[in-house]
């Protein structure tokens, strides 16, 4: 029987756990949470690594970033840079476009 010690000082059947790069330990599956371009993370530290995102998934920090109008975390692949160089989100932007410039006239 394959058995590895987790986190918690209990030892559970290798196919019942997952091993979390952020602590170097192994956790029960339900206490663990996969952060896209990072790996599995205890619920208790993904903070520290990952962000939520709007679409429900959590994603490496090192590849997001906050919206500087509305403070959402956005993928830096998804952000939007205005005329003044800030950065947003795709909805903000529009929003921002819509109010700021000036249509062309004939």
């Amino acid at each position: 029987m394959d058995l590895v010690c987790a986190a918690d000082g209990e030892y559970y059947h290798v196919d019942a756990v997952t091993y979390c790069e952020y602590t170097n330990e192994y956790y029960y599956h339900t206490e663990c949470i996969h952060v896209e371009g990072y790996g599995y993370v205890n619920e208790s530290d993904v903070d520290e690594v990952g962000v939520e995102i709007t679409d429900g998934n959590w994603y490496w920090k090192e590849d997001c970033m906050q919206c500087e109008i509305s403070g959402n975390w956005m993928l830096r692949d998804d952000a939007k840079e205005l005329p003044d160089g800030r950065y947003v989100t795709e909805e903000e932007y529009d929003k921002w476009m819509e109010e700021n410039v000036e249509e062309e006239r004939p």
